[in-house]
């Protein structure tokens, strides 16, 4: 997966507002928001301080903070771009994981309601 292949920027933050993303890179941890997710990937919403690579290798988990859950992953960069969040700068980026993350029920399923 590369953007040239992306159809659209489908990310839904506002719905994934009990989420969040912790990313280490290069040595340094980052925290964002879930912008979307699937068993082969994510897209995630990253301060302006997050410099990545396509191609660059990364883990990190997403946070489930009402069930204080986490799900750990690990994978590569394969797009990125300025993202306005919040009324503020971002960088939004797209994972491909390492290998496929088996999804909680209630994450597969709030993932797939956005499908379509």
């Amino acid at each position: 997966m590369n953007i040239d292949n992306r159809n659209a920027t489908r990310v839904y933050p506002k719905d994934f507002i009990d989420y969040t993303v912790q990313i280490e890179s290069l040595g340094f941890t980052y925290k964002g928001y879930l912008g979307n997710v699937s068993e082969t990937g994510m897209c995630g919403i990253l301060p302006l301080s997050f410099t990545a690579n396509k191609g660059e290798s990364i883990q990190g988990n997403i946070h489930h903070i009402p069930l204080d859950e986490h799900i750990h992953f690990s994978g590569k960069i394969v797009w990125s771009e300025e993202y306005q969040f919040q009324k503020k700068q971002h960088i939004m980026i797209g994972v491909q994981f390492s290998k496929i993350v088996d999804l909680p029920d209630y994450l597969f399923a709030l993932s797939l309601s956005f499908e379509g």
